[in-house]
């Protein structure tokens, strides 16, 4: 039988940050050049910002905003001009079950990945090294971890929602259910992997929380890591990472700043962190001293 585990879920008590106005002519050019529509109605409360590419010019299709001087950033990606794919290494496999290494953002070496940023993903299991993914995850059409609580009945941790990603186009729904398709209550990695592979046949598949009603200390300000879309444009995605924000807050910038309508909660707390190619050395991005299985990585 497959034990089924929740996660650790650690926060600190710090006020949400506070805002200041960003410089319009910032995010000018992006509007200008990418066919991605303008976020809605708080713009002014975010900085904008280009990526630099090696040979000077702008990186197409990513696109980052700083809320003031505040740890908070949100990371908007064209999915016609880039990827966001899972970023893992597996170690092995215990009882069935795959085991992954851990690592910090601030660890790796983007462009040698290609890549041009870094966010922390999957929820799992804080106190394993190597460790277990609590939800299910697939990159590139294969399924990678069934995870060991994609059947939980619904707990302190609330309804489960997937971010998945396919032919360019982003899509969030509900995970939430305790039995297969065929009505059996799944013992074994390769029954959930099976059952959760025909349920969700996208491409690449990321699981996380619902933001509004799982309760992941959501009243304390702590790192959030949440992914936004709006179902008119699903060719766009918003990755929001904080260091100290409220559950609720961070939901509400992806909903009222940048227009989400569909919004999944990733794991947070010490977890989250952020990299990205920072070429002209503006200091954006923060890091954690908790390793992580996995990331998204935008490339």
């Amino acid at each position: 039988m497959l034990i089924i585990a929740g996660m650790c879920f650690t926060s600190c008590n710090k006020d949400d940050e506070t805002p200041m106005v960003m410089q319009t002519n910032q995010v000018k050019n992006f509007f200008t050049r990418d066919s991605i529509a303008p976020v809605t109605r708080s713009i002014s409360d975010w900085t904008g910002l280009d990526v630099r590419a090696a040979d000077g010019g702008f990186v197409s299709g990513i696109f980052l905003y700083r809320r003031g001087t505040a740890n908070t950033y949100v990371v908007k990606v064209n999915l016609s001009h880039r990827q966001i794919k899972a970023y893992y290494v597996q170690n092995g496999t215990s009882n069935g079950i795959p085991l992954f290494n851990r690592y910090t953002a601030s660890s790796f070496n983007l462009p040698s990945y290609n890549w041009y940023a870094l966010v922390n993903a999957s929820f799992f299991w804080l106190n394993d090294t190597p460790t277990k993914l609590s939800f299910f995850l697939k990159k590139n059409g294969s399924v990678i971890a069934a995870g060991t609580s994609s059947y939980k009945t619904i707990s302190e941790d609330g309804p489960r929602k997937y971010f998945a990603i396919d032919n360019n186009q982003a899509y969030i729904g509900d995970a939430q259910w305790t039995t297969t398709l065929s009505g059996t209550v799944p013992t074994t990695e390769s029954e959930m992997a099976t059952d959760m592979n025909i349920r969700l046949p996208y491409y690449d598949v990321f699981c996380g929380l619902d933001p509004v009603n799982a309760n992941k200390n959501k009243t304390s300000s702590i790192g959030r890591t949440m992914v936004g879309i709006n179902s008119s444009e699903p060719g766009i995605v918003y990755i929001l990472v904080a260091k100290s924000l409220k559950q609720i807050t961070a939901y509400n910038y992806l909903i009222n700043d940048f227009g989400c309508t569909d919004v999944v909660m990733f794991d947070g707390s010490y977890s989250s962190q952020f990299k990205f190619t920072d070429l002209d050395n503006t200091g954006w991005g923060f890091s954690s001293t908790r390793k992580v299985p996995v990331f998204f990585a935008i490339k």
